[in-house]
């Protein structure tokens, strides 16, 4: 055969694939299951060359799948073996119990996850498609959505495959003191991450993009994603950390009062709290109100707003904190908690 240049392997540069078709024996290996599983390490440009001419939208959904579908029987075989040696177990100390019902019940449940799961899957992955495809046609892309589908494809089969693969590892991880630990937090994140630069070769040979744009591809939705996810996150929690004291103890508003009591409304007058409901009470056992008018009396140095306080146990420390305020003992009086009225005559000087 003529040694010509048509046969190399063509060249790769940093920014993006040039042209030119891979040499016959080095597809062939390159279709075979064991080389794009070592491939993806070793030489992944060459594993997603040699699937873009023949990839498309069907294959790449066969491929998720198939391996949703592989993974999830895995799972139940494995709980399957379990469940069996926990009745042989069960059985050799006679104990008996409804492990017939709750097999029929794994058995259900089994079939119903090996349907709903490979499908739920599917439609994620189209999505997830379906936005980087978007995406990557606005950066300049000109491949096709079954080609890209079909790339993305191997990277969740090789996802899947790992994924399997780890069990057994992260097992033995957990029998390690700290070191155990803290590998096993460090190989998903360096996982992920490989994970994300495949995704962007894949990107880059599907669309004929350079590595910086195809890059942005695939990072954009992440930090859309998680964007999205700390704000839920932030709003879930934001009556949390409004609750928080700011200054002294307490959140000082305009006017000079302050919320002591998160959720309680600062008011003007003593009647408005009243208007004070169950709607304001948090984790509050006491009654709402009766925090209101405590508020309203330390708020305005109003010892008289403590005697329309409900909650005996409020009523004399609010009495305790207006005293203090005021330097005024003649309100330690008031006071029927004895440990309390002693304490605020000592505060105020009596």
């Amino acid at each position: 055969m003529e040694d010509n240049d048509e046969g190399k392997m063509p060249e790769m540069t940093f920014w993006g694939p040039e042209g030119g078709k891979m040499p016959v024996e080095e597809e062939r290996l390159s279709r075979s299951t064991p080389f794009w599983l070592t491939g993806l390490f070793t030489d992944p440009r060459a594993v997603f060359k040699s699937d873009l001419e023949e990839g498309s939208i069907i294959q790449a959904l066969v491929r998720v799948a198939g391996g949703l579908f592989v993974v999830v029987l895995l799972f139940f075989l494995i709980i399957a073996f379990l469940f069996e040696w926990i009745n042989s177990m069960r059985s050799e100390v006679n104990v008996t119990g409804s492990g017939g019902n709750t097999g029929v019940l794994l058995a259900g449940l089994g079939v119903f996850v090996l349907v709903i799961y490979p499908l739920a899957g599917i439609i994620m992955f189209l999505l997830w498609n379906a936005v980087l495809y978007i995406i990557a046609r606005i950066l300049g892309g000109s491949g096709a959505f079954g080609k890209q589908a079909s790339l993305l494809s191997i990277i969740i089969l090789f996802q899947l495959v790992l994924g399997v693969l780890l069990v057994p590892f992260e097992i033995v991880l957990a029998f390690i003191p700290c070191i155990g630990g803290v590998i096993g937090m460090l190989v998903p994140i360096g996982l992920g991450l490989y994970f994300i630069y495949l995704e962007t070769i894949a990107i880059s040979i599907a669309h004929k993009m350079d590595v910086l744009r195809s890059f942005i591809v695939i990072i954009t939705p992440i930090l859309l994603i998680m964007g999205l996810y700390i704000g839920v996150i932030l709003a879930a929690i934001d009556p949390y950390l409004s609750a928080i004291p700011s200054q002294g103890g307490a959140n000082v508003l305009a006017g000079g009062g302050r919320t002591l009591f998160p959720g309680i409304p600062v008011v003007s007058d003593a009647s408005e709290c009243e208007k004070v409901g169950q709607d304001n009470a948090l984790h509050y056992t006491v009654p709402p109100k009766d925090l209101c008018y405590t508020q309203f009396a330390i708020n305005n140095k109003q010892a008289s707003a403590c005697a329309k306080v409900s909650h005996q146990g409020t009523k004399d420390a609010c009495y305790m904190e207006t005293a203090v305020l005021l330097k005024d003992s003649q309100i330690c009086s008031s006071i029927l908690d004895s440990k309390i009225k002693a304490n605020c005559h000592q505060i105020t000087g009596y």
